[in-house]
């Protein structure tokens, strides 16, 4: 039997790195609702993790890219 090692959680410095944004921008499409995305709130600090793989797989599918196209960002 294997076990295997969740994915970790990533904040939205490793996700922008990771696509080429700012991470302000990360976040805004995480609030959005553009890219998946869990919110954990302090008090009144908030905090957003993401996964990697769950958002190669919306990059896949739907470049957020080219919504700020349609929407002339």
């Amino acid at each position: 039997m294997s076990v295997t090692t969740p994915e970790p959680w990533v904040d939205a410095g490793t996700v922008a790195a990771h696509l080429g944004f700012k991470a302000d921008y990360i976040r805004k499409q995480a609030v959005a609702g553009r890219l998946p995305g869990k919110q954990f709130k302090n008090g009144a600090r908030s905090y957003w993790r993401f996964r990697l793989s769950e958002i190669d797989a919306i990059m896949e599918h739907d470049d957020i890219r080219s919504e700020e196209r349609r929407v002339g960002k």
